[in-house]
């Protein structure tokens, strides 16, 4: 059946069954259309006007509210559509061929998935009279919203021109103004209005007050991650039921948090944002022209929404030209794969990769709208007592960060999404800094997220991965039998002897005596040049009541070897002995908690460039040793 004859048919139906009962009837047009918006559909209305002309008398206020509400929602979305009209007419003309289809959902393609890095591209700036339709706009909704408070259609695109205005105060104003049946569509709006001001914390508030308020089914679509997971968690995920997806969804939430240290969950607030934003689309008129589809709701939710539009070009004499519509830089894949949700204390730094190929989602946090990078750093533990005190000496080494930049940096320790973080906070001045945090030994294992955030400059870089105690104190790994059969294996966890890790220092006059002064004079990297001088500082634990004589090594060995260094071994004709060789014997000091210990090292002035293992050895008269080793990667000077 046609709509309009279905409108029809309703209308007859309702009013046959008024008359027969002998009550009065009141007709509106959005109680015929099951509260659908009639645009574009003038054979609808038309017909529904003309049998509301032979139902008996309404009285005078029912007959001049309907009528009047009608007339300002339709003048009001017709605005609408003649802004989003006005827009494409000035938008710029952009290159035909621009990026390749790499990521295909119904009627859209995703170029370039770096989402914008191509430094040839330029956001367009906005044509003045683009500027001045969308505030008259704006004027428009403003007395529409007076005069209905309750339509979810005019609050809704109120609060997205306001947002788009780059207005986040009178969009949050205009959402608390909403009075519309469906309370949680008015949080929502409010949400959205909060994470367009950055204020991530009181948008994941609103937007779970709004999920408290839907019903069941809406508020399982929305919450439904599945079209953003991938690999085995996205199959582990799809088969579970709504209520079984809640403690899953938690931790796939507080994994996938760029940022620990910025109150509030933001990849979360922009999920549910993206669903604001396609309920927008969903009724009204989009920039691109395009109607609302599936394909589209889903291309919003993976990717987020577009901006920076141009017209294409193409070879047709097209009516309408194709739109195409940019993204922000600095998008990364923050959702978690299988792996990091099961055993996220466990892994590595490596195994977070926020850039795998064809990404099935991207995200790009507004503070880092420039870049979003892995932050170089090193990681060192120290015991005191029954505490660890944790030493991070990080470095931002983008060029477009000044050596006078204001940076926040953050180190936050976590032992589950719904423990209470350990966060310490400073700011500093340049790309590189240092940070300590005492905590406590037990009970381990904790999550580490290191966060720098150049806030001006807007460029964030992090460092997330499992911590526990004994990957940074290391205990002794062999212990000679007093028979000399095979050597007996030290007792796991950290035992009575044990080694901290080493701090890279640079070497001025002194070398430092104590943990305080290391850490001032902290390289942030192991990166090196031949002939350069560097210092080492370290700590023994567990040397006993009494002095203990130990023999301490350093060597400096390459990693790797050439095919032409295998085979001259293989001859005899190559050399075992390594570039750099340090060895001697001292004791301890007696009543002691800890043995620090600093010395200086000398890079060879020809030492080739290439990857090299520092390995520190300490033996003690019983048997037992302690090695640790560290990476430094050598390289000419520039």
């Amino acid at each position: 059946m046609g709509h309009a004859a279905e409108l029809v048919a309703r209308l007859g139906l309702a009013v046959c069954w008024g008359l027969a009962s002998g009550r009065g009837v009141e007709i509106t047009l959005d109680a015929l259309t099951g509260g659908m918006y009639l645009v574009n559909r003038p054979i609808a209305v038309a017909a529904a006007l003309m049998i509301v002309v032979a139902i008996p008398p309404l009285t005078a206020t029912q007959h001049s509210a309907a009528p009047d509400s009608q007339a300002v929602l339709r003048a009001v979305q017709s605005a609408q559509v003649r802004f989003e009209r006005t827009r494409r007419r000035y938008m710029r003309w952009g290159d035909p061929t621009y990026g390749s289809c790499e990521i295909r959902i119904g009627r859209y393609c995703l170029s370039n998935l770096d989402w914008g890095a191509d430094e040839t591209w330029t956001e367009p700036v906005e044509d003045p009279a683009v500027g001045v339709s969308r505030l008259s706009l704006i004027a428009r909704l403003d007395s529409a919203a007076a005069a209905l408070p309750g339509d979810p259609w005019i609050a809704g695109q109120r609060v997205r021109y306001l947002v788009e205005a780059d207005d986040p105060s009178a969009a949050l104003t205009a959402a608390t103004e909403c009075r519309s049946v469906d309370a949680w569509w008015c949080l929502a709006l409010a949400g959205f209005a909060h994470y367009a001001a950055n204020d991530f914390s009181k948008s994941d508030s609103a937007y779970t007050r709004a999920l408290e308020q839907m019903d069941e089914a809406l508020r399982c679509e929305w919450s439904d991650l599945t079209e953003l997971l991938s690999g085995d968690i996205r199959k582990r995920y799809r088969k579970l039921s709504c209520a079984e997806r809640d403690s899953l969804q938690r931790r796939i939430f507080w994994l996938a948090d760029p940022f620990y240290s910025i109150p509030g969950n933001e990849l979360r607030a922009e999920h549910y944002s993206r669903h604001v934003h396609s309920a927008f689309l969903k009724v009204a008129e989009s920039p691109e022209g395009d109607r609302w589809g599936r394909d589209l709701h889903r291309f919003v939710m993976r990717y987020g929404w577009t901006f920076g539009w141009e017209r294409i070009r193409t070879t047709t004499q097209a009516l309408k030209p194709p739109v195409r519509g940019h993204f922000g830089h600095g998008a990364k894949y923050f959702l978690p794969v299988a792996e990091l949700v099961d055993r996220p204390f466990e892994l590595d730094d490596t195994r977070w990769d926020l850039e795998p190929n064809r990404p099935r989602a991207g995200h790009a946090p507004p503070y880092a709208a420039a870049a979003f990078d892995e932050l170089s750093h090193q990681l060192f533990g120290f015991l005191r007592g029954d505490s660890l005190v944790v030493v991070a000496v990080f470095e931002l080494t983008d060029d477009s960060v000044p050596h006078d930049a204001s940076v926040s940096a953050a180190m936050v320790l976590q032992r589950g999404e719904t423990a209470q973080p350990l966060i310490v906070q400073r700011t500093v001045i340049g790309k590189s800094g240092s940070l300590t945090m005492v905590a406590p030994l037990a009970p381990p294992p904790h999550l580490l997220s290191l966060e720098v955030l150049a806030t001006k400059e807007k460029r964030a870089a992090r460092a997330r991965y499992g911590l526990q105690p004994a990957r940074l104190i290391t205990t002794p790994i062999r212990r000679t039998a007093p028979d000399g059969s095979e050597p007996l294996m030290e007792p796991a966890g950290i035992s009575q002897r044990a080694l901290s890790g080493w701090l890279l220092t640079t070497v001025d006059d002194s070398l430092p005596e104590t943990l305080e002064a290391a850490i001032e004079s902290a390289r942030p990297t192991s990166r090196m040049h031949p002939g350069e001088r560097f210092g080492l500082y370290w700590e023994l634990y567990g040397t006993g009541a009494a002095s203990e004589r130990i023999s301490t090594s350093i060597t400096l060995a390459k990693r790797g070897k050439s095919l032409w260094r295998r085979v001259a071994d293989v001859f005899g004709l190559g050399s075992d002995k390594p570039p750099l060789s340090l060895r001697w014997q001292d004791r301890t000091a007696s009543n002691q908690p800890f043995y620090p210990r600093s010395v200086a090292v000398d890079l060879p002035e020809k030492l080739p460039p290439g990857t090299y293992v520092l390995t520190l050895e300490v033996e003690f008269t019983d048997g037992a040793m302690i090695r640790i080793e560290k990476r430094l990667d050598v390289s000419n000077r520039p």
